[in-house]
């Protein structure tokens, strides 16, 4: 195994659904059911005790942020004969989830604990422009998905993944900004989520980065930006963990919370 299938690898098998361990403990106190040695496989999964859907629409358009980053590492690695079967999964099952959460946060999905449709001008117009950019990449992802040698379809997902980005950071900000403040959640609450949502994000960006290494595409802005990545990632980590006493963000706050964190942080030291 090269040492990039071996990133990918651990990427595919642990940060994920640590990493959403970390989300649904953030705002509630799931139920002893709810907290098994497995973190849930979904947000759908995580128990949610608040009557409002503020904290499902924050953790779903940062679950987007995550989702730009997927689909781009996911048709370098597909393209380029890394872990193929597991790859064209991840991109098919990526691109299925980022078509219903726009969706969902536009238009509502009681399944996703949407419950109403937006009605915000500044929020939908953000979904307008996401959208907009989404046709783009989804009709690469599709040709990929139908053509393992697609290279320029893979391509044209990198080059166009930052764009992405870019506006589903806008949309996050958004969303978190109305929805917390018109459903009292607690700042401390609300940045706990943003922080474990951006740990998604990047770790889904550090494997895009080491595929463009390996594959030699835009390598040397990769290698600086999977530096960054990982620097940011150890420091959003320790802030999880430890708290950041500044911006008012306390110490994990369950044992099984902690517990998820100290695998993460193995793992994370690993790659």
């Amino acid at each position: 195994m090269t040492v990039f299938q071996e990133f990918w690898a651990t990427l595919l098998g642990g940060l994920k659904p640590l990493g959403f361990a970390i989300l649904a403990g953030c705002l509630v106190n799931t139920p002893a059911s709810a907290q098994e040695s497995q973190p849930p496989s979904n947000i759908t999964e995580a128990g949610y005790a608040l009557e409002s859907d503020a904290a499902d629409r924050i953790i779903l358009a940062g679950r987007l942020r995550t989702l730009t980053q997927q689909v781009a590492a996911a048709a370098c690695a597909y393209t380029s004969g890394v872990a193929v079967e597991e790859s064209h999964e991840v991109l098919a099952t990526a691109t299925a989830q980022f078509d219903a959460i726009i969706v969902a946060l536009r238009d509502g999905d009681e399944a996703l604990h949407i419950l109403a449709p937006e009605t915000d001008g500044r929020i939908l117009r953000d979904i307008q422009f996401l959208e907009e950019e989404w046709k783009l990449v989804h009709a690469a992802i599709d040709s990929v998905l139908g053509n393992q040698n697609d290279t320029e379809g893979a391509h044209f997902i990198d080059d166009h993944n930052m764009r992405l980005l870019e506006l589903t950071e806008k949309l996050t900000a958004d969303v978190t900004n109305l929805h917390s403040r018109d459903n009292d959640m607690a700042a401390a609450d609300a940045l706990m989520v943003e922080i474990a949502s951006r740990q998604l994000m990047l770790s889904q960006q550090m494997a895009k980065n080491a595929c463009e290494i390996w594959t030699d595409y835009h390598a040397g802005d990769a290698r600086t930006a999977l530096g960054a990545s990982v620097q940011s990632f150890d420091v959003a980590l320790n802030a999880l963990h430890d708290g950041l006493a500044a911006a008012g963000l306390p110490a994990a706050p369950t044992p099984e919370i902690t517990a998820y964190l100290r695998i993460l942080d193995r793992k994370s030291t690993r790659l």
